[in-house]
């Protein structure tokens, strides 16, 4: 039985309108989260290998800043023994210290993470459990089962807010509560090379089953950012590999040698059907469309064949260093010298004339943004 309050104070209902959820079920009681078209479809992993000081860190950190601002993506964990030191990076990704692990022979992280991972989840249906009562108690009050001056019971003094004198549903930690999902959690593992947890059966387990420690959701894809690029041969096998999987030998040749710029950036599936047929080119699409390719231009020869490598379909974008950039043109970390600045802004301004996303080290970008547009 609920225990009655006496309450003779003045109080008012506040009843608020809360945006539709954008759901899509599929694959049974599972449900997709809607990304950006220019980002992979979650759950996913993504793996940067490069060369010391090539900004493998800037380019992840920036990948996990695109999916915060689009609202696919709620909390970032890092393990790390060095990103203490990337303070703008901690800033813009909105970290907390809470969320950095630094210790990479502490393999009882990976609990920590799981455990992480439950937490979110099960406030996530207590909120939801605690947002149906809301709603059950704000409809009986339009059917008049609660006078406005009187007795009010535990059911709805629970919504009662004292510091503004009226009744409310708690404010939701995350946006995506409103989309009627628990948040999607980032775990960004840098500098583990050499650790106790790089090699750790924990780690290795929570990489194959990462989607599996909330309540799951359907996706995978793998983003490839290719350094120092410079012949179309160059491009067109990475479009072979990451795009056109598993096609091989004379099948893949015939479709490669087919790509040209000329063509647009969405027409690379279009050639697969004209060459192998429709149930070819939609098993093609469905298996490798959402993995975004992009290439670095670091050189003169890249930049003066520019239109012939990023033109064609199938490559997403461009990846700006500027530091590799200066070395190749001869102003080696002269941030300041017109060549750099027009070379950089020159190579912006052409990858959007092709339609396609350009992406340069953040870090540099805001430091001349008064200068590179």
């Amino acid at each position: 039985m609920n225990k009655k309050l006496s309450c003779n104070i003045d109080m008012k209902i506040e009843k608020r309108n809360e945006p539709k959820a954008k759901i899509q079920l599929i694959c049974g009681d599972a449900f997709r989260i809607e990304t950006a078209p220019y980002l992979s479809k979650l759950h996913t992993v993504c793996i940067a290998v490069a060369k010391r000081g090539s900004f493998k860190t800037t380019a992840i950190s920036n990948l996990l800043r695109m999916y915060k601002e689009t609202g696919t993506m709620d909390r970032i964990l890092i393990l790390s023994p060095t990103f203490h030191s990337n303070i703008k990076i901690l800033e813009q990704l909105e970290i907390k210290p809470d969320d950095i692990f630094d210790d990479i022979d502490d393999v009882s992280v990976v609990d920590r993470v799981k455990a992480i991972c439950d937490e979110e989840r099960d406030a996530f249906l207590r909120w939801k459990k605690m947002k149906a009562n809301y709603d059950r108690v704000m409809k009986q009050i339009d059917m008049g089962a609660y006078p406005l001056n009187g007795d009010y019971d535990d059911h709805l003094m629970e919504f009662y807010d004292p510091s503004t004198n009226c009744f409310r549903m708690p404010e939701p930690r995350y946006k995506c509560y409103l989309q009627n999902r628990p948040p999607v959690i980032g775990w960004i593992l840098d500098d583990i090379l050499g650790g106790k947890i790089c090699n750790s059966r924990s780690t290795l387990a929570l990489t194959q089953k990462h989607r599996h420690q909330s309540p799951t959701y359907d996706g995978g894809a793998v983003g490839i950012v290719a350094p120092y690029i410079e012949t179309v041969a160059e491009v067109k096998a990475l479009i072979g590999a990451v795009k056109l999987r598993p096609f091989k030998g004379d099948k893949l040749e015939k479709i490669l040698q087919a790509l040209n710029p000329s063509q647009g950036p969405e027409s690379l599936y279009e050639t697969v059907k004209s060459i192998h047929g429709q149930a070819v080119a939609d098993f093609m699409k469905q298996k490798n469309g959402n993995t975004l390719l992009f290439i670095n231009i670091e050189s003169q020869k890249a930049i003066d064949n520019m239109d012939d490598l990023v033109g064609l379909p199938g490559v997403d974008g461009v990846f700006i260093g500027p530091a590799d950039l200066s070395v190749q043109l001869g102003v080696p970390r002269q941030w300041e010298n017109p060549l750099l600045l027009d070379t950089i802004a020159s190579i912006i301004e052409r990858t959007r004339s092709l339609k396609k996303h350009i992406g340069c080290h953040w870090g540099f970008v805001n430091a001349k943004k008064n200068q590179v547009k």
